[in-house]
C-alpha cells in the first residue's frame, strides 16, 4: 500500500500536483494526499485525494462518504484505486449537490501512467528511487510490447 501511494505521488507530479502534504497514515480521515493541482497555469484547485491498492474488491458508497467527510472547506477529492466502483459510490461521488469527488480507477490509472511515463521516470530518477525505478521499468516492458 505504502509503495502504491508512493508511485501516485510521482503519477501526479507531472499532471501539475503539487503536494504540499501527504498525510496516508493510520488516522489520517482518508486523505493521503493534500495540495493543489495547477492546469498549465489557467486554474489551480485545492485538492486531497484517497489512495487505495485494492485489487479485488470494488470500492463502495462508504468509501466516498468518508473521503467527502474528511475534505477541508474549499478542497475538491479525488480517489485513487487499482480497483473499480460500485454504483452508490459512482452516484455518491457525482451528486450534484455535494462537493464533486472525481472517481480514477484502475484502468484509467494505468492510462495516465502510461501516458506520463517519461516524465515519471524523470521525477523518480530525480528522487534516487532507483529501486522503483527498476520496478517500474519492468512493468512499463510488459504493458508496452
Amino acid at each position: 500500500a505504502t509503495e502504491f501511494e508512493l508511485l501516485v505521488s510521482y503519477v501526479l507530479r507531472p499532471l501539475g500536483f503539487d503536494a504540499t502534504q501527504a498525510t496516508g497514515k493510520v488516522g489520517d480521515g482518508g486523505i493521503d494526499f493534500e495540495g493543489e493541482l495547477n492546469v498549465m497555469g489557467i486554474a489551480s484547485i485545492n485538492l486531497q485525494i484517497q489512495v487505495k491498492r485494492y485489487s479485488n474488491s470494488r470500492i463502495g458508497e462508504k468509501e466516498i462518504r468518508n473521503l467527502r467527510g474528511a475534505l477541508k472547506k474549499d478542497f475538491q477529492g479525488a480517489f485513487i484505486t487499482l480497483t473499480d466502483y460500485n454504483k452508490k459510490a459512482k452516484l455518491n461521488a457525482n451528486d450534484p449537490n455535494r462537493v464533486p469527488i472525481k472517481l480514477i480507477n484502475g484502468k484509467q490509472f494505468t492510462e495516465i501512467f502510461i501516458e506520463q511515463y517519461d516524465k515519471i521516470m524523470d521525477a523518480i530518477y530525480e528522487d534516487n528511487s532507483d529501486e522503483l525505478a527498476e520496478k517500474l521499468k519492468f512493468k512499463k516492458a510488459l504493458i508496452a510490447e
